[in-house]
């Protein structure tokens, strides 16, 4: 595998997990909420709370996942 076609790999799964990332987000009130009160039987408030550990948790995997190796491969081919 070169480096280019590397680049482009975890350009396009940071560009699919953001995606994934907004989708989220957008579905947390009208589809994740009810579903995991009948589910649960959680709190609205608790409900958030999970909802927002599970999108930093998801973001920080981004991060170090897809960007930070993507940053330190432009860096080493420029």
């Amino acid at each position: 595998m070169t480096t280019s076609t590397l680049i482009r790999t975890l350009a396009w799964c940071a560009g699919i997990n953001y995606a994934i990332l907004i989708l989220w987000m957008l579905a947390t009130r009208t589809v994740m909420f009810p579903m995991w009160q009948r589910m649960f039987k959680v709190s609205e408030s608790d409900a958030n709370r999970l909802n927002l550990l599970g999108i930093m948790l998801y973001k920080i995997g981004i991060f170090l996942f897809n960007l930070v190796p993507l940053v330190a491969l432009l860096i080493v081919t420029r």
